[in-house]
Order: C-alpha cells, then structure tokens, then sequence
C-alpha cells in the first residue's frame, strides 16, 4: 500500500518516521531528523505544508534547469551530486567555475550535552548562507543552435563519426558557438549533438590537422624574409622524404608556383619545400609555439587538451617535411582556429574567451576583459597570407566555403588518421577560414570526423559556408565595398560556388526565445545580447591527401 500523498509505500514511510538511534564515542544517541523524500513535486510539498504535521517540516530547494534543452550540452557540462544534497560541477562549465556558482549553504554551531540536548545559553555560531553567481557565456544562442543542426545533418548524410565547430568573434575573441556532434560506432546509429557531459571535442580532439597547418609553414617563411609573395618554386606532384614518398593529391607536372599557388592547390610537396629551405627543425618549432601550438589556450576550459608537438631532436629526416604539412604533431580544432584568428587580425593573437560577465547576488554584472596576445607576424605578412587564402575560396580547394556577396578566405584540410598498421585508419576533413576576407570579422573551423566525402573541401566546407552565412547576418556584418581585391589582385574572376558543393543543408528553425538563467535557474536574464548562461543549483611521416 502506498500513502496518498508521497506515493511512498507505507511500510518505508513508517520505517522513516520512526525515531533511529545510533552509536558515536560509545554512546546511543538519537538522530533528531531524517530526510523523508526529495525532489517533490511543488504541488505536493505545497499539501504536505497545509496539513500541519507534527515534526514533518519542508524545505525548498532548486533544480537545474535547461531552458534551451540540450543547447551547448558538452560545453555547459552536468551537475552531479556533492556532499549532503549541495550538488556540485561534474563537467564542462559547470566544473571549471563550480567556486563561483554554487555559492554556499548557511551553518549554525551551538552547544550540546552528550545526550544531544542543547545547552542553555551556550555560544552560537552562526555562518551565513552565499548566494552563487551567475556567469554569462560569450555564445550566440542562435549561432550555436545553428552551427549544431548544420553539423548535425552533415555528420548524418556523410556517415561521419561526429564532427565539431567553432565561431570565433574576431573583435574581442569571443567564442559565439562551440558545438560537437557524436555517433555511435553502429553504422545504423543516427548522429546526435553531443549531450552534457560528452567530449566536447573543439578543445578535446586532440588530432593531425594536415593541410590547415601549412598557414605556419609558408606565413612564418614569408615573415622571417626566406621568400616573397613573388618567390617561385618547380614544384612536381611528388617528392622523396627520407625512405617515404611525399605526394600531392593533384596529379601534375614539374609546376612554376608561387606561396600563393601553393597554397590555392594545397600542394604537399610546394610547402616542404619552403620547410626544407627557410627552417631548421629547432626553427620550425619555434614557429609552431609561436602560433600557440603544443600548449592549451587561454580558455582554462577543463578537460582542454594541449596537443603535442615532436621534439625538433626526433624529426630525424622525415619530421621537417611532415609537421610542415601538419603531420606528426596533434592539435585541437580550438588551437587551429586561434592560428587562423591571428592572421586574420593581421598577425597579432587574440585570447580566445568563453565567459563575458559574471552577475553577483545583488544583480551586479561585473565585465570580463579580453585580452590581446602577442604578435606572431608582421601586419604585411598576415595581409599577403589574407589574399592567399581568399584565393583559396575563390580559385582552389576551398570553392564550397564560398558565401554569394562575400569574399571568403580560407583553407581545406584532409588527413589520414593512424590505422592498426599505418595508416588506413579513416580521415579527417576540415576547413577553417574567416569573411570578409579584406576586413575579417568572424572567424570559423569546421572538422568532421571520417566523413563520407573524404576531402576537407567537400564535407567541411559547406558546413562552414552555412555557419557562417548564419553568423555573419546575426552579427550584421555586411560586405566591405573593396572585398573582392583579397583574390582578383591574382585572379581572373570565376564562379564563387559550383553545382558539387550542393550538400543537402537546409536551413533550421532557429528557436524564437532561448533565455539565459541565473544560477538557480529560475530568472530570466535580459537578452539584449542573447548568451548562454552555465548554472549549478546550489542553494544560494606519409602524406597523402593534401587539401
């Protein structure tokens, strides 16, 4: 039998109301309360309260809530149960600012006998109960729901195993959207946005990033005077690199190239050989680390990996050659996308930052400031690699990033992950780029993992051309007049777009009302600039492919 109004059954709800004794120091000793049940209905606490029992006292708590559902899950992260029934930060944001969310439960210290009575005017302590903050997330809320759906459908149509994307704000390093997707091995599972407590894969993927890293290479090479934008190579399509063949994935003759041609055909064997003449090993890593490679970036995101960089004493004849390309070495999405961010502000880094304000208990938002890095290459050269990487877009392996009435800049990558014996262990196809391309103002990568399409410019640019046209019109960004000069100063125009890059992508329903919340998720904050608030409910050496 059950009792009508908990639903307990009657013989436990007896067992619990009886008085427990129970055994410390020696003594018996009788427990003066225990919890009957948690997590009730208000409706029910509400009738438990009117009937005025004896002893039976009800005590409010809060619950987390999820107004946008399972928005940005594996970047917010989970809540789980702490001591008592504080529950604490178990993941992701939640996790990584747990000190100032969840605030702290008041205490009163008195005096007792052993026999559990209180002493009569005896000296009590009374510790207050601390509110939590509220933090407010950088993210776009419809930018992310965006970036999301549009990864989600891709990941499912490619067969992909996930996937993940990025949108960077260029002006201050706000991150507007972080969004991972996941799949089970099963090949009939159906994709699904990473929920909360999930890799959340933009600053955990640690990965070999191919053809996107040669913006290191031939930029570095550029700025340290080794070549001009002028310089020409006899680049064949294949070259020896130690007992390996290097390879480009465009079968062609011995061709007259520039960096800028280089690059628009993302050719293996061309930037190797700009690795081979303007680097040493030792030379070559101090301009990865220069970028922010081998080390996590100022996000302090837990679970954040830092990648890993060879020891320029292990590149032994093969390791030049093959980090130039973006092998042998692992990097994060996040740390990519940072590179691409530097050159696009004219070679000068920007801390990228998840957190735009925190809100105390009286309701005051106290601002987080950003912070510029260090410059990483000369303003010349970032604007020579900008013209580049629009040619890129408009001429070369990257023509499905390209977005009508904006010029586009940026680069495809596919890699061939470590199988069992080498490789053979499926692929990763990227893009990472930024718009407009002569005044950069949003910055974007998108990785899929072991997509159908295998090249970066066929799975991961569409992606990224959808994203961004999203992002660019939520932002208000319009097209500078002088946008096309970035590509036609060393091209003929062509089609921005061709029938290929048709990847069935239609445009979601963007949610009409996505609310932050503060930390006991019961308020809406104002939306004035609509962002995702993270709460806890604490009481107050081969290569081949190339682009």
């Amino acid at each position: 039998m059950r009792s009508p109004v908990l639903g307990l059954d009657v013989a436990t709800l007896e067992t619990a109301m009886r008085r427990e004794t129970y055994v410390e120091g020696g003594r018996s000793r009788q427990r003066r309360w225990r919890l009957i049940a948690a997590g009730v209905d208000a409706n029910v606490a509400s009738t438990v309260a009117s009937m005025g029992l004896p002893g039976i006292t009800v005590e409010a708590s809060s619950k987390r809530a999820h107004p946008a559902d399972a928005l940005a899950g594996s970047l917010l992260g989970v809540v789980t149960p702490g001591f008592g029934v504080q529950p604490i930060g178990g993941s992701g944001i939640e996790l990584q600012y747990n000190g100032i969310l969840a605030g702290r439960p008041g205490k009163l210290i008195d005096d007792r006998a052993g026999s559990g009575i209180e002493i009569p005017r005896s000296q009590q302590v009374d510790i207050a109960a601390r509110a939590g903050q509220s933090i407010v997330l950088t993210l776009d809320e419809a930018i992310q729901y965006d970036a999301e759906q549009t990864l989600l459908r891709q990941v499912q149509a490619q067969s992909a195993t996930g996937g993940t994307a990025v949108v960077m704000d260029l002006r201050n390093g706000d991150v507007l959207a972080m969004a991972s997707v996941t799949r089970a091995a099963d090949p009939s599972a159906v994709a699904r946005v990473a929920p909360p407590g999930a890799l959340n894969q933009a600053i955990g993927l640690g990965y070999s990033p191919g053809s996107v890293m040669k913006i290191v290479t031939i930029s570095k090479a550029l700025d340290k005077g080794c070549i001009t934008p002028t310089t020409t190579f006899q680049v064949p399509d294949h070259m020896q690199n130690g007992n390996f063949p290097l390879r480009d994935d465009e079968v062609h003759g011995i061709e007259t190239w520039t960096a800028r041609d280089i690059l628009t055909h993302s050719s293996n064997v061309g930037t190797a050989m700009i690795a081979r003449l303007c680097f040493t090993p030792s030379e070559l890593d101090g301009a990865l680390r220069a970028y922010g490679f081998g080390r996590a970036t100022p996000l302090g995101f837990t679970g954040e990996i830092s990648g890993a960089l060879l020891s320029p004493d292990r590149y032994y004849t093969t390791g030049l050659a093959s980090n130039a390309i973006g092998y042998s070495l692992m990097a994060t999405p996040m740390q990519i996308l940072d590179a691409y961010a530097t050159v696009a502000r004219g070679g000068q880094s920007i801390d990228p930052r998840l957190v735009r304000e925190t809100i105390d208990p009286s309701g005051t938002h106290h601002e987080l400031a950003s912070h510029v890095g260090a410059r990483v290459v000369a303003p010349w050269t970032a604007a020579a690699m900008r013209g580049f990487f629009a040619n890129v877009v408009r001429a070369g392996t990257g023509t499905c990033a390209a977005i009508p009435g904006f010029e586009v800049a940026g680069k495809t990558g596919t890699v061939r992950k470590s199988g069992a014996h080498g490789y053979g262990g499926g692929y990763y196809a990227s893009f990472v780029g930024f718009a407009p391309a002569t005044a950069p103002r949003l910055a974007a990568i998108v990785v899929l993992d072991n997509p159908g399409s295998q090249y970066g410019g066929k799975a991961a640019a569409p992606v990224f051309a959808q994203i961004m046209t999203t992002a660019l019109a939520r932002m208000q960004v319009t097209s500078p007049a002088d946008d096309t000069g970035a590509a036609t100063q060393y091209n003929d125009a062509k089609p921005l777009r061709s029938a290929a890059c048709n990847v069935p992508l239609p445009q979601p329903t963007v949610p009409s009302s996505v609310n932050a919340v503060d930390q006991n998720g019961e308020s809406p904050l104002p939306t004035a600039a609509p962002s995702v608030a993270a709460h806890t409910t604490a009481a107050p050496g081969v290569a081949r492919p190339g682009g």
